[in-house]
């Protein structure tokens, strides 16, 4: 049996958690990545500097990933992003900011009142997509380390990421001289406060 596996990193994790699987891995690449690093090359003239903010999904009521855990887990999604979505609306309003939801068919369960928001703030539901949105933004804020931030390291842009899963600490380790990364969603804006404002960034 072969299995296809995103690197070095990617192979050995999945050898260590199925030692008795008598599976050989291939490591291969990504096309959609590959295609992230001529994306990246595009510059977009803008007046403004723009945060571009990816949210994560909830889990809802999914029958495949229900449990009561995932219940908890809504509601600690929700009051991550309400902290932070009150970080943005307390930004200089000089700076852009693109909202770029998940997309999932249920839009409203984020705690944003589209219908009263500062003019600096658009809202993007399902297209254009993170990827394709990546070339428009000076900067960049996760809320969850999953795709998205794989997408965001094809980048040279500045990172900021809310630690919001546990992380393995080899790898946590080599995040952070590259990516902003805090656990405390207020402490997390702080930086990017600090970031846009005064040019702090402690990752460099």
């Amino acid at each position: 049996t072969h299995f296809f596996a995103f690197g070095k990193g990617c192979a050995f994790h999945y050898k260590k958690s199925f030692p008795d699987c008598q599976i050989k891995y291939i490591q291969v690449g990504s096309a959609s990545f590959d295609r992230l690093h001529e994306l990246n090359k595009i510059v977009v003239p803008r007046k403004n500097k723009t945060l571009l903010y990816v949210s994560t999904c909830y889990f809802l009521n999914n029958w495949y990933l229900a449990d009561t855990s995932r219940i908890v887990e809504d509601i600690n999604i929700y009051q991550q992003q309400e902290i932070i979505l009150a970080g943005l609306k307390a930004l200089p309003k000089t700076t852009d900011i693109l909202l770029k939801l998940f997309p999932t068919r249920v839009e409203g369960t984020i705690p944003l009142d589209q219908e009263n928001l500062s003019a600096n703030i658009k809202v993007i539901h399902y297209n254009p997509t993170f990827s394709e949105l990546i070339p428009q933004a000076d900067i960049l804020l996760i809320d969850r380390a999953s795709t998205p931030l794989l997408q965001a390291l094809t980048t040279n842009k500045p990172c900021f990421l809310l630690q919001s899963i546990e992380i393995h600490s080899d790898a946590l380790e080599l995040l952070k001289k590259r990516v902003v990364c805090e656990i405390d969603p207020k402490k997390l804006m702080e930086r990017v406060r600090d970031f846009v404002e005064h040019g702090i960034y402690p990752a460099n």
